[in-house]
């Protein structure tokens, strides 16, 4: 029987990891993933782990390193994602291991993670594991590359 491997995220896994994150309803395209891969592959402070089962990618794990003056050395959780086929059976679980452990290896106090206050099932997940909700949250955001479509014409 196969087991559970979980490993640095390849080039080649980048049509799954689109798959999967189609999956969850981030709308992503297959060009944009290796792209991306690639910043945060030549980035050491961050690092995706998959999981592979029999072969086949069926989840992974994005983290990084979130300096800050005004807290200890922290990682954010940057997405986590497992196959709806393969939810409850500790995938996400394994994951989210492997990224303490590369936490605590860089020094970090704490794993932070986001999450949509709409994920219900995921917030016990995460409770589950011993992570606390300690705040909510706006977001913002601001489109600055200076590339928007959306602009007023003046």
């Amino acid at each position: 029987m196969d087991e559970l491997i979980i490993r640095e995220a390849q080039y080649d896994d980048f049509k799954t990891i689109t798959e999967l994150c189609n999956q969850l309803g981030y709308k992503t395209d297959s060009e944009d993933i290796p792209l991306r891969l690639k910043q945060i592959h030549d980035l050491s402070h961050h690092a995706v782990f998959v999981a592979e089962f029999d072969h086949h990618v069926i989840g992974w794990i994005h983290v990084f390193l979130y300096p800050s003056l005004v807290s200890p050395l922290s990682a954010l959780l940057g997405g986590l994602i497992v196959h709806t086929n393969q939810r409850g059976k500790g995938v996400g679980k394994e994951l989210l291991q492997k990224a303490e452990t590369w936490s605590q290896s860089h020094a970090c106090k704490y794993l932070t993670i986001f999450t949509n206050i709409s994920r219900t099932e995921t917030h016990k997940f995460y409770y589950h594991l011993g992570y606390q909700n300690i705040k909510t949250e706006h977001v913002f955001r601001k489109e600055i590359s200076g590339n928007s479509d959306n602009r007023s014409q003046e």
